[in-house]
């Protein structure tokens, strides 16, 4: 279900009391260096493989230039020879970007071929990139820093914004685990580095590090930056190895007061699924394997489906019994609607920014949604001429029902949907009960008690939560270049998963009830000096200190066997009621604290020699008391060639050459805070015993996970 086909409506309503002039991007001028032959090489029903090769000025190939399927999140990047295959809609718009060069677009109608030249976008050298703890124009990176547009990010209808980030970034991937709703989305920087611990990046939001991004609303990014190379990650020391994903969201402006709102609604469908066997094929399949398997399982093959001369000769009949199929029960035409209200303004002392969201997105499969409420509230004061408060409060609630993990090797049950019975009324004309004990091979293909339909429908799965922080920051501008910054952070979050199983799946009512709290405290205190020695040395010093903690516990109540009048409300009130089987657990985590102190050295000589130095230290309770700390350092130099002397005869044809050289250390604390742990545990005499004297004495191993 990855694939989805959408038609997207889409409405932006926006209204200003101000009256300054507004402005807009020249399509004319979105014109490049590059040269792009795109062909059609194949079409089917309403889509067409477009193919083709980018190339620069000079007819060298671009690699890892990005092309997407404009509206969607369906792209991909050229290879080693430039060349690129991109399945899109008749008619489709191609949006071709590469670092460096404006963003182009390109109608594709079947053309055989179409070359268009684009050049160089100069601005996009002096954009602000956010680094960790700062900024720098692009330029001056000696880093490797990919970034997207919040405009570019709210321009694909998507409910978690990793999906529109697919194709956009050079070295990041991003894996959509399925259609669902709320699904899990995969960010993979540069490939993954551990085989048994997690391979997520960091994740940080207005500089509080968060365990994903699926709750931020698009409207509300200003940018995206990903740290992906050692030297740039550095400076987050031990929790920097997998890449760094840094989400800036929009802040108050100074002026009158402005309105604006935003909303798209959008219908999903499957854009193919897999074609289930006919009656008569289903039926040869079956009785062909039950032979193989022995006269008691073809037997009862042929009993039940009225097989061969002693039941019936019905093997015929089947070519003419309708086959259901059941994925097509299962999977449904699915609306989404979205819908973002944003007030900004303010005067030069005061500047605030309201931001409220809202999505309502409703799966392809039956019984299941999601629900997702966001608020922002960002309050700009300044205090005096050189000192600033900013204060950032916001509040996410989501819903989501019906998420479906994978069950067995074989899949979830919408995935193996293909698999159960495509028959309705079998010719054998017996109960299932009366040959059972023969499909010992199959009961899960067979048996109506695994109809996939009633499976799903037999459960009901939500999950319900809320988070709520705020943030405090001040900013003193202590000289001319000498920034001092203190900032306080604290978050909650609480979640409430309830499960209910009908009595289809298990032939008893089931029922699990969990609640859980979490708290995460973040202070951080950095000091920045920003100064130039002459005209060939500028300096940019960074100096800091972070402390990070959080903690969390859950409490979960597992039930089976209700009455038959509980439905999914009285049970979960009576959970406590179970007749066959009750459990209670309580689970208080060990808390996580981490203390680091980091600094940053940059240094420009002659506006075209770049150096910077990074160091940071750790120290975890993730880890052994005698190996808390954990130090990382890190250099880079860039060497901006387009600036020296010999160059100058190339600039009619080079806008920007800049070598880099850069190494640098990071860890990855992102593990269990147990692992430095060695536990013990005893399973009883039945598993862990030892002969002593004759009798089975219990005794104690380590844990595997100790």
């Amino acid at each position: 279900m990855q694939n989805l086909s959408r038609i997207i409506f889409a409405m932006s309503v926006l209204s200003f009391i101000d009256s300054s002039p507004s402005f807009a991007n020249d399509s004319a001028n979105n014109s490049s260096n590059k040269s792009y032959a795109i062909a059609s090489t194949q079409q089917s029903g309403q889509k067409m493989k477009a193919s083709g090769i980018i190339t620069d000025a000079k007819g060298e190939p671009i690699i890892g230039a990005s092309v997407l399927e404009k509206g969607t999140t369906h792209g991909t990047i050229t290879d080693f020879d430039g060349r690129f295959m991109l399945e899109v809609k008749a008619n489709a718009t191609l949006e071709i970007s590469y670092i460096g060069y404006k963003t182009q677009t390109v109608t594709f109608n079947s053309q055989k071929s179409l070359a268009i030249v684009m050049h160089e976008n100069s601005e996009v050298l002096d954009e602000v990139v956010v680094i960790g703890y700062g900024t720098v124009k692009r330029r001056d990176l000696t880093g490797s820093v990919a970034s997207v547009k919040g405009s570019d990010v709210a321009a694909n209808p998507v409910t978690n914004v990793a999906e529109a980030l697919q194709g956009r970034l050079p070295g990041v991937n991003v894996i959509s685990q399925d259609g669902r709703p709320g699904a899990t989305i995969s960010i993979r920087v540069r490939g993954g580095g551990s085989i048994t611990q997690s391979n997520e990046p960091l994740y940080v939001v207005d500089g509080f590090p968060v365990s994903n991004i699926d709750n931020i609303s698009a409207q509300d990014i200003e940018s995206i930056d990903v740290l992906k190379d050692a030297s740039s990650t550095a400076i987050y020391g031990a929790r920097g190895a997998n890449g760094v994903i840094l989400v800036t969201t929009k802040s108050a402006k100074e002026g009158r007061i402005s309105v604006s709102y935003d909303t798209y609604i959008q219908t999903k469908t499957a854009a193919k699924t897999l074609e289930t066997l006919s009656a008569q094929e289903y039926i040869l399949h079956n009785w062909s394997y039950a032979a193989s398997r022995g006269t008691a399982n073809q037997d009862a093959v042929e009993k039940y489906f009225g097989l061969g001369s002693k039941y019936g000769n019905h093997y015929a009949d089947y070519a003419n019994v309708a086959a259901h199929d059941y994925t097509d029960d299962i999977l449904r035409t699915a609306w989404s609607h979205s819908h973002n209200l944003n007030v900004s303004g303010g005067t030069e002392k005061t500047k605030v920014n309201l931001s409220v969201g809202y999505i309502d997105d409703q799966g392809i499969k039956i019984n299941s949604d999601y629900h997702r409420l966001n608020t922002i509230l960002k309050v700009q004061q300044k205090l005096a001429k050189n000192l600033t408060l900013d204060a950032d409060f916001r509040y996410t609630e989501s819903n989501l029902n019906g998420r479906e993990d994978v069950t067995n090797g074989k899949g979830s049950n919408i995935s193996g949907a293909y698999r159960y019975r495509p028959i309705d009324n079998p010719l054998g004309g017996v109960d299932y009960s009366e040959v059972a004990s023969g499909f010992s091979f199959g009961v899960a293909n067979i048996d109506d008690k695994h109809n996939p339909v009633e499976l799903i429908n037999d459960v009901k799965n939500e999950q319900y939560s809320r988070s709520l922080r705020g943030t405090a920051a001040v900013t003193w501008e202590i000289i001319k270049g000498l920034t001092a910054r203190s900032e306080f952070s604290l978050g909650r979050g609480t979640s409430k998963n309830s499960y209910y199983e009908n009595g289809y799946t298990n032939g008893e009512k089931r029922a699990t009830l969990s609640r859980g709290t979490s708290e995460n405290l973040r202070s951080a205190t950095t000091l920045s000096y920003l100064f130039d020695l002459g005209k060939d040395h500028a300096f940019n010093v960074l100096v800091g200190q972070e402390l990070l903690n959080s903690s969390s516990e859950s409490t979960q109540i597992n039930g089976r066997g209700y009455p038959n009048n509980f439905d999914f409300d009285r049970t979960m009130a009576l959970i406590h009621t179970a007749t066959n089987s009750l459990s209670m657990t309580n689970t208080i985590a060990v808390p996580d604290h981490t203390v680091s102190f980091f600094g940053r050295l940059g240094y420009t000589l002659k506006d075209r020699y770049l150096f910077t130095g990074t160091f940071r230290a750790d120290g975890s309770s993730k880890f052994a008391p005698n190996n808390r700390w954990g130090y990382f350092p890190a250099a880079a130099f860039a060497w901006r060639v387009m600036e020296e002397p010999f160059m100058e005869n190339t600039k009619d044809w080079l806008s920007n050459l800049k070598l880099r050289l850069s190494y640098g250390t990071s860890g990855s604390d992102n593990i269990n805070s147990n692992l430095w742990r060695e536990t013990w545990s005893s399973l009883g005499s039945n598993n862990n015993h030892v002969p002593i004297n004759g009798e089975l004495i219990s005794f104690y191993r380590p844990d595997a996970d100790g």
